[in-house]
């Protein structure tokens, strides 16, 4: 497989550009009905923080190895945030030896197990604090950025909120 790119501007000259560029505009539209954010004048963020972006690129493989499309993710560059502005942003995980643990009761007792995927995870949080960030390469417009309405991925504070949105759905579903 060809070097993954490692920018927009990269896919002009790249063997699999226009599958990465149909990624990108897939992976925009994914946000788009998730209402991920809203188009604002650059002057509603003067003063604030103002986040660049950046694409992610990966090859995507079925259980044989073998090729089976190219994806594109935004993410925000959260490295830029002010670190005192989202102190609160830890959010748990499970650790290695819970882990090896439960798969060792699930093994002792024949259980079965499942495993679910959430597609765009982060981005069904909302998001409480204005975010501002800068349209993504390939795709800016005069004088407009984007207000960020759901926790993007790279965002400091996302995994918390992610966490946040999830507990309370499984505890009113009664979990």
């Amino acid at each position: 497989m060809p070097i993954l790119p490692k920018r927009h501007k990269d896919l002009k000259n790249h063997p699999l550009g226009d599958l990465f560029r149909e990624a990108e505009k897939t992976h925009l539209e994914s946000h788009k009905e998730m209402r991920s954010w809203r188009e604002v004048q650059r002057e509603e963020a003067a003063g604030k923080e103002l986040l660049d972006c950046m694409w992610v690129y990966v090859y995507k493989f079925d259980k044989h190895g073998w090729f089976t499309k190219c994806k594109a993710r935004l993410v925000v560059r959260g490295d830029q945030q002010a670190k005192s502005t989202h102190e609160d942003t830890y959010a748990s995980t499970l650790a290695g030896r819970s882990f090896r643990t439960l798969m060792a009761i699930a093994a002792r007792f024949d259980l079965e197990l499942l495993q679910y995927d959430v597609v765009n995870a982060f981005v069904n949080a909302e998001l409480k604090q204005d975010v501002y960030m800068r349209m993504p390469g390939g795709y800016r417009k005069p004088g407009l950025i984007l207000k960020l309405q759901k926790a993007l991925y790279g965002l400091r504070q996302s995994p918390l909120l992610w966490q946040k949105e999830l507990t309370t759905t499984l505890t009113n579903i009664g979990f």
